[in-house]
């Protein structure tokens, strides 16, 4: 089977990392991925990739360079051999997958990975889109039940695919703890908060700024660790800066070995205003971390009784007093088996794609 993914894979990306932890683990006998990606960064993954077999196609942006695009994108369908196209990218995708269906690729799937949307027109786009979707589109597929009815309702059926994880890699690790911990230069007993997210509107970081503000008045050994980057970042730096909390907010960057940064954590705050499920609360409590998280994000994130919900209208400094609670750490136990049974291991999840993949090829070719 050839599958043609369309996704932004920028580093960092929870999409990129979705489809990723899915292609380091197919069975490379079996199925291949090819890569369109219209990413302005260079793919950390390209390398890789192509190690495995694979290609990665990378495409002027639609958002600056929409004809050439719909060109490049055009070419790349035409002259490849795709048993399926899998899309990830909302509403460029409809034209991606037009092509795609008159190439004549029988398996057009629309993958949902978010429950909501700032921008109206996308909304009342996720609405029109319902009523045209089945013109191009041949199957669905979702991260979430929350991100599947946002954008499909009641009209489409659709089939989960889980944001799964590796989760031995996951498990605490006091060494790893500890190294982290001396090469941020932190004191003993420091009280670490930590955050993986992009540095975007909808990840809430000034909310969370504010919370630590709370956090630090009340406990001054405090730290807030910040992993990612996006396009926020200097405005978050430059917030940071005038609240005079720069000693204490460690501004990490995007990592590949974000399974070990957990283990410097002793509480997760996952304050997103939506998320399609919220795959690092997921990885959060594999690593037996606290999590203290918002409304806004699927309850299926939930999969072990470390989570904590709290809703974002009940102001910053309540939110503080609640992560103060884990101010003591206690012991981290693995979740593993856990985050397995909940359907979250990338192992089982992956056999389940692909032959979900088999089954609409062979569905869609005796139609």
């Amino acid at each position: 089977m050839k599958v043609l993914h369309i996704a932004n894979k920028n580093n960092g990306n929870g999409v990129a990392s979705f489809i990723m932890n899915y292609y380091r683990h197919i069975d490379y006998n079996k199925i291949q991925f090819d890569f369109i990606s219209h990413s302005s960064l260079e793919d950390s993954n390209a390398e890789e990739i192509q190690n495995l077999g694979g290609n990665v196609f990378n495409v002027p942006s639609y958002k600056k360079y929409l004809f050439k695009y719909i060109n490049s994108v055009y070419k790349i369908i035409k002259s490849g051999t795709y048993d399926i196209i899998h899309c990830h990218q909302f509403p460029i995708d409809i034209i991606s997958l037009f092509i795609a269906k008159k190439k004549g690729i029988k398996v057009r799937i629309f993958h949902a990975h978010n429950n909501a949307f700032y921008s109206f027109v996308k909304r009342l786009l996720v609405y029109l889109f319902r009523n045209i979707w089945g013109c191009v589109v041949t199957d669905f597929s979702a991260c979430s039940v929350d991100a599947g009815h946002f954008f499909f309702g009641n009209r489409y059926k659709y089939i989960i695919f889980n944001n799964a994880i590796e989760p031995e890699r996951y498990v605490f690790n006091s060494i790893a703890r500890n190294s982290i911990r001396n090469n941020l230069y932190l004191p003993e007993n420091a009280f670490v908060i930590g955050y993986v997210a992009r540095f975007v509107k909808q990840k809430n970081y000034f909310f969370l700024i504010n919370v630590f503000k709370n956090i630090l008045y009340k406990n001054d050994n405090s730290f807030l660790l910040l992993i990612g980057d996006g396009k926020l970042l200097k405005k978050i730096k430059k917030y940071v800066a005038t609240l005079n909390l720069l000693k204490n907010v460690l501004f990490y960057g995007v990592s590949e070995r974000v399974y070990e940064l957990y283990s410097a954590m002793d509480v997760f705050v996952f304050p997103s205003l939506f998320e399609g499920l919220g795959i690092a609360g997921i990885e959060a409590q594999c690593a037996g971390l606290p999590v203290i998280a918002s409304l806004n994000i699927p309850k299926e994130m939930q999969v072990t009784d470390l989570v904590s919900w709290l809703d974002l209208k009940v102001g910053a400094e309540k939110w503080a007093e609640k992560v103060l609670e884990y101010s003591i750490p206690k012991k981290r136990e693995n979740m593993t088996e856990i985050i397995t049974r909940n359907g979250y291991n990338i192992k089982n999840e992956c056999n389940k794609l692909e032959n979900e993949y088999a089954r609409l090829i062979q569905l869609r070719t005796e139609v």
